[in-house]
């Protein structure tokens, strides 16, 4: 209507579509729930979780790694640990060498370059003196040195001595250096004819001295070839003891110390002496490796060795750090070494960090370690802070991690280990939230270009809208209870790695109290002797009246002995050098010999400030003077001090005797410890004595772990049923070698090795490791490795049962989400697929749906629907098209006013059809009408015309001028045509048998009204009025008088053809001006056999003349003057 006002979408108040505004928020709530969900992914619950946790793991593997780096630093931070690792490189180089050969070799030149390409730079050169074996040349016998017994083609350490890969300690190389010059022709035979030991000459090598060396060059191989604990030859062990000081014991040139440094005096100055013998390849696989030489290394001990020892980690740190890329810092101690040392000196940083990232932790760590001096109103001394609780911890220094490392005694300094902090790799919920994030942000992406290319938000199906909405909200709780059952699995595996490292530590601890009770029943044994009221009085006696000390020694170690300690040695030091000693027969000749040499050190220390500040200790001394003058068999008396080892330490130890009197101490001499009592005890009318009783604490460890260690391991089995391994080991020289071994042993000796002076915590194998060198047991080192294979199970099952879970709830959010979709969106996606169908002309559908709700209800409307729209499609060939057109606009008010228009009609009727009726049978004549109906309603509409009516057996049909072409020639065309399928028609009910029957076709061309009539309440109809219709259908009552075609129109439907139309029409003999055409040519056999068909399936189809609908019937009156049915 042209007044009607336009309705358009409704808007709210402040002009936004509700449309848009439900849209615009479910855009938001989608990114909403797109991107949550990797949020809560990344979320760290607690402050120490996520990225945290996974630092800390990082720092705590890191730690476990570097554990042993710290132990080889350990060991590196002293001075014999390099004199051992030069030993080790020119021992290399020499076999190296040797095994190269070449013109002009000789063991000489071998072992001379050796000294120059293994020695350490940076280490002081020292002293050297190289020995080799060869055929005496004045026997007949041309055999080399007898192999080893036991050895193979390396010595004990060469696998792990180190070939420095900077400076001569590259690679062998038997070209270069100077000849040597020509052997000493003395020489020394030994172990049998054809053997002789010989002193080499060369560059870096010493030659004097050369009787005591090849003396003992010939005791060293003959204490490795027969396994001898110590040379044999009584004689050269004085010459050993007078050259290199008495506290050199002959066990250090045994087999056990072969490659191991210990401290000399050698020309009155410190030394530490390192000796190797050089190996050939054996004579046959897997035999024997033959002694081809050896060499004495001698290097002086500077009076403050840190700085050395400092400078020698940084220089040859990749000889240590075994390719791991860590590096050391050397942090200052406030307290420790002499006046004037590193200590007081700053941090010392290896080249690799020397940067300020790790400079500025490293000057705050030794800041923290102040020494705080209080003033004199506080009558204290200073007090002394150290990180020790920062040991065993990863400290974070930004950017670096580091470690901090104690150091051997008496390095004054901390070393740390410093290591660049590696990139954090993202755990697996990290990485699923950063692929989610991608590919969240990737869809979104592609969405917004589809917004921009087709102007909205491109719109998912139901079902996968409803899939995407529902998955969308189950998955934040989903990846909550994940998360919590993660944590959960977290905590449970660090409770349970804890209570496995409590139940070790628990076990170590009462290993450890044991011990201690050993150590405390031996202490109160000594003090019980040094209790008794006359003890100091009878010492007095037998030192200054000569009275027996048989007797007095012997009630001693008897008292001892019932008190349960087996001693060794003991000593009682007085005023003036005397001396009271008893040894246990299992003690050596040169033990006995060196222990009062080696106390007597300490004893004068002690006793020293008593002698010059008292009279009664002068008074004592005299006395006891008189009476070895009178009596020369008593003297108990060393005449001078021993010559003192710097690097023994002597005023430390001194002091620490002094703060621990009564208690129970370890004395190490070289490679040896004892377990000492040390006591003071000064009289007010007797001299003050320093009694020492020595036992050899090693033996009684020992008995005690074999007892302790298999009893614990039982125990812990009965309580726990749990895989455990326990093994107690004792340090010797380098080796550490088993002392009880409860459960399987195999491998835990590198843990020992590894642990040092530290307790250390790790995991490897599926085992929990613990290793703790006991205190109460110095030299002593107790590994546990408890199988984490119970842990494991647990930690399984509850992982197995999360799993469960969260494959439950992930399949129940499956079914719900199926469950949901079948229930939502099934009966909609049915309803859209219906309408679809009925959309495309399938009336036939139905949609079934048994349901009480909305969508219930909505189906059966719909179905209500269409049944209706079944009935309409039953309805629609009693319709016209042009009725259908006019309904279809919407518009009847403008279709019952009617419209004038020209238009061709075109009547066609069936000849004498009453009297077919009368003599064929209904159903024939049915059929017969009902197929010719069809066919001409098909070429009608194949022409463009439109079915107006059928009025028994006439059709009625009208062609307007919107068809395409002037409806005249449209309506021409199509009366042939009908003619031509008529004929077809009729051959083809001839060949049938039926009976054949003729028709005639009528046209006009005029105006006419076209439009709607009727009631409204009850019918109306869409028709055409005219004086053109009527002719349409006198002229078809005329067409019986046609002789040609008998299609007959009016003159002024022919004037409207074109002129060569024209000339086919001719007037018929009536007083009308009326014309006939001219027949066509009968049609060809394929056109006869197909056009009937297509126009019979599309009429008994139900369509119209277009293909579309057919017209509703029109009761326009009919004027059956002349009819058709004449």
């Amino acid at each position: 209507m042209a007044g009607a006002e336009r309705v358009g979408p409704v808007r709210s108040a402040s002009g936004a579509s509700p449309v848009r505004v439900e849209g615009a928020l479910g855009v938001i709530l989608a990114l909403l729930l797109s991107f949550l969900p990797p949020l809560l992914l990344r979320w760290n619950w607690e402050p120490t979780a996520g990225g945290e946790a996974s630092r800390r793991a990082s720092d705590e593997n890191w730690h476990h790694a570097s554990s042993r780096l710290a132990a080889s630093l350990r060991r590196a931070s002293t001075l014999p640990a390099w004199v051992r690792l030069n030993g080790q490189a020119i021992g290399a180089w020499a076999e190296a060498l040797w095994r190269q050969g070449g013109r002009g070799f000789s063991p000489d030149r071998a072992l001379s370059q050796a000294r120059v390409r293994g020695h350490l730079a940076g280490l002081p050169r020292g002293l050297c003196w190289a020995f080799v074996c060869e055929p005496d040349p004045a026997s007949a016998a041309r055999t080399v040195w007898p192999a080893a017994r036991g050895r193979r083609a390396a010595s004990p350490d060469a696998g792990r001595a180190a070939s420095p890969d900077a400076g001569r300690a590259a690679s062998p190389d038997a070209r270069g250096g100077d000849r040597p010059r020509p052997a000493h022709p003395r020489s020394s035979s030994v172990a049998g004819p054809g053997r002789t030991i010989r002193l080499c000459r060369g560059v870096g090598l010493e030659s004097d001295l050369r009787s005591l060396f090849t003396a003992l060059a010939e005791g060293v191989v003959r204490a490795v070839v027969e396994q001898a604990s110590e040379p044999a030859d009584r004689r050269l062990v004085r010459r050993i003891q007078g050259m290199f000081g008495e506290v050199v014991f002959p066990e250090l040139f045994g087999s056990d110390f072969h490659g191991e440094p210990f401290a000399v005096v050698f020309r009155g100055k410190p030394y530490y002496l390192v000796w190797r013998l050089i190996h050939g390849p054996p004579a046959r696989a897997g035999g024997p490796a033959p002694v081809r030489g050896g060499f004495f290394l001698l290097i002086p001990i500077p009076a403050d060795p840190a700085p050395l020892v400092a400078r020698l980690c940084f220089r040859h740190w990749d000889l240590l750090r075994q390719r791991q890329p860590i590096w050391p810092v050397f942090i200052p101690l406030p307290v420790g070494g002499r006046a004037g040392s590193a200590a007081s000196a700053r941090p010392l940083f290896h080249p690799r960090v020397a940067t300020r990232e790790v400079r500025r932790p490293a000057l705050r760590l030794a800041q923290d370690m102040p020494l705080s001096r209080g003033g004199p109103a506080e009558g204290h001394m200073g007090q002394v802070r150290l990180p020790g609780r920062l040991v065993g911890q990863v400290l974070d220094w930004g950017a670096f991690r580091a470690r901090l490392c104690p150091l051997a005694d008496g390095m004054p300094y901390l070393g740390v280990l410093v290591a660049a902090r590696p990139s954090p790799r993202p755990d697996r919920l990290h990485r699923l939230a950063s692929g989610w994030t991608v590919v969240a942000g990737a869809i979104w992406g592609l969405l917004a270009l589809a917004r921009l290319a087709l102007g909205h938000w491109p719109t998912p199906a139901l079902r996968l809208g409803l899939a995407l909405w529902f998955l969308g909200l189950v998955s934040l709780p989903l990846i909550l209870s994940g998360k919590s059952g993660l944590i959960y699995l977290a905590d449970l595996g660090s409770n349970l790695m804890e209570t496995q490292r409590r139940r070790m530590a628990r076990l170590v601890a009462g290993i450890e109290a044991g011990s201690a009770r050993l150590r405390q029943v031996h202490r109160q044994a000594c003090r019980s002797l040094m209790a008794q009221p006359d003890l100091v009085e009878r010492w007095r006696r037998v030192q200054t009246e000569g009275e027996p000390e048989g007797p007095l020694l012997a009630e001693m170690n008897a008292h001892l002995r019932r008190q349960g300690v087996d001693p060794t040695a003991i000593l009682v030091f007085g005023h003036g050098g005397w001396h009271l000693a008893t040894f246990s027969p299992d003690l050596g000749e040169v033990a006995r010999s060196s222990l009062p040499l080696v106390l007597d050190g300490f004893a004068r220390e002690i006793l020293g400030p008593v002698e010059r500040a008292g009279a009664l200790a002068a008074a004592t001394v005299g006395r006891m003077q008189a009476l070895h003058a009178r009596r020369p068999e008593l003297k108990r008396q060393i005449k001078a001090p021993m010559p003192v080892v710097p690097a023994m330490g002597l005023d430390a130890n001194t002091d620490y005797l002094r703060r621990h009197v009564g208690e129970v101490q370890e004395l190490y001499l070289g490679q040896r410890c004892f377990t000492f009592f040390f006591d003071l005890l000064p009289g007010r009318a007797t001299p003050t004595y320093a009694p020492f009783i020595l036992w050899n604490h090693q033996l009684t460890a020992r008995r005690y772990l074999a007892e302790a260690v298999p009893e614990a391991w039982l125990g812990f089995l009965r309580e726990r049923g749990a895989g455990l391994d326990l093994a107690a080991f004792q340090q010797e020289g380098s080796q550490w070698k088993p002392v009880s071994i409860a459960g399987d042993g195999e491998g835990l000796v590198e843990w020992a090795q590894a642990c040092e002076q530290r307790v250390l915590f790790s995991s490897a194998g599926g085992a929990e490791i613990l290793a703790v060198p006991l205190k109460g047991l110095p030299g002593f080192v107790l590994v546990v490795r408890l199988s984490l294979a119970p842990l494991q199970e647990i930690l399984w099952r509850e992982r197995s049962l999360w799993g469960a879970i969260m494959l439950s709830l992930l399949g129940l959010t499956v079914l719900g989400g199926y469950g949901l979709s079948r229930w939502l969106a099934g009966p909609v996606v049915g309803m859209t697929a219906a309408l679809q169908q009925v959309t495309g002309g399938d009336l036939a559908v139905r949609i079934p749906c048994e349901r009480a709700d909305e969508l219930g209800q909505a189906a059966a409307t719909l179905d209500t629907m269409i049944t209706w729209l079944r009935e309409r499609e039953r309805l629609l060939p009693f319709v016209s098209a042009k009725a259908l057109e006019a309904t279809g606009s919407g518009n009847l008010f403008a279709a019952g006013i009617g419209s004038v228009q020209t238009v061709a009609v075109l009547v066609s009727d069936i000849r004498s059809f009453t009297t077919l009726t009368e003599t064929h049978p209904p159903a024939a004549i049915f059929e017969a009408l009902n197929e010719h109906l069809a066919a001409m309603a098909a070429e009608v509409q194949a022409g463009g015309g439109q079915i107006d009516r059928f009025v028994g057996d006439a059709v009625w049909a009208v062609f307007f001028a919107e068809a395409g072409r002037p409806p005249v020639e449209a309506a021409v065309a199509a009366a042939r045509a009908m003619m031509r399928r008529h004929a077809a028609l009729n051959a083809r009910r001839q060949a049938a048998g039926r009976f054949p029957f003729a028709i005639g076709v009528g046209l006009e061309v005029g105006e006419v009204v076209v439009g709607i009539l009727g009631d409204p309440g009850s019918r109306l109809d869409f028709t055409m009025i005219g004086e053109a219709v009527s002719e349409a259908a006198r002229w078809e009552a005329a067409s019986k008088l046609g002789t040609r075609s008998r299609i007959v129109a009016s003159a002024r439907v022919v004037a409207a053809l074109p002129v060569a139309e024209q000339a086919c029409w001719h007037r018929l003999p009536v007083p009308e001006d009326i014309y006939e055409r001219e027949a066509d040519p009968p049609p060809g056999p394929e056109a006869a056999q197909d056009r009937p068909e297509a126009a019979q399936d599309r009429l008994g189809a139900g369509q119209g003349p277009t293909g579309g609908a057919a017209a509703p019937r029109a009761s326009l009156p009919s004027d059956r003057d002349g009819g058709g049915s004449a």
